[in-house]
């Protein structure tokens, strides 16, 4: 998919979900490439404080045919992923996929894949949940200012594009994004039904025995 494209490894740190988008000046002065860089088609790594952010110039973006990528998080920015999502590790994380000129001017749309292979905590026993995700991916963005995105209408099926500031697209940042949609906000491991009929019928045994006490207690107060 990115045999056109930006194929980049990463090296540093991430971010949160607000604030695609930006200006040459911001990306020169605030934000110095961590990937080695700025890369064919216009791609390039962010600051030290960013999880996992990779940036893409709109205005490198051809007329016709898009632009395909093909990223993947170093070891580093895993482990600051790993951190932001509450993940026990993140072992792998890529995203390989497509940026295009939507229907009209300003409109922006990123479609590919998601791959990661992660372990989280179980919300019972706190035991390792091992998981692997593939995840696609179908976003519209319209950069502030060329169209109205109140008006704008992709197709009846697709999500109101979402506004970005300046010709900067932080296709990292989409992917963490979209892992954290994706994860299982409640992992169980594979015994944890078994241990919650256990926690649960000691709970009734406990409350059926304090229910007999109230009502031995009970009785004598009668006899007397």
């Amino acid at each position: 998919m990115a045999d056109e494209g930006t194929r980049l490894g990463g090296d540093r740190n991430g971010r949160t979900r607000t604030g695609h988008g930006g200006s040459d000046e911001r990306e020169t002065a605030q934000l110095p490439a961590t990937a080695p860089g700025p890369a064919a088609g216009g791609t390039t790594g962010l600051a030290n404080q960013i999880e996992f952010s990779r940036l893409f110039k709109l205005r490198h973006l051809p007329t016709a045919g898009g632009h395909g990528f093909a990223l993947e998080a170093s070891p580093e920015e895993c482990r600051a992923v790993a951190r932001r999502l509450e993940l026990v590790t993140l072992d792998d994380f890529s995203f390989e996929g497509r940026i295009e000129k939507g229907p009209r001017t300003g409109i922006f749309i990123v479609r590919g894949t998601i791959e990661a292979t992660f372990t989280q905590r179980c919300v019972v026993t706190l035991e390792p949940v091992p998981a692997r995700l593939e995840v696609p991916v179908e976003r519209y963005f319209v950069v502030d200012g060329t169209a109205d995105a109140n008006e704008v209408v992709v197709s009846p099926d697709d999500e109101e594009p979402e506004p970005i500031d300046g010709d900067l697209l932080d296709l990292g940042e989409i992917a963490v994004e979209e892992l954290s949609l994706a994860i299982d906000p409640y992992p169980h491991a594979a015994d944890a039904p078994a241990v919650l009929r256990s926690y649960n019928d000691a709970a009734d045994a406990a409350a059926r025995s304090a229910f007999a006490a109230l009502a031995a207690l009970r009785d004598r107060s009668k006899r007397r």
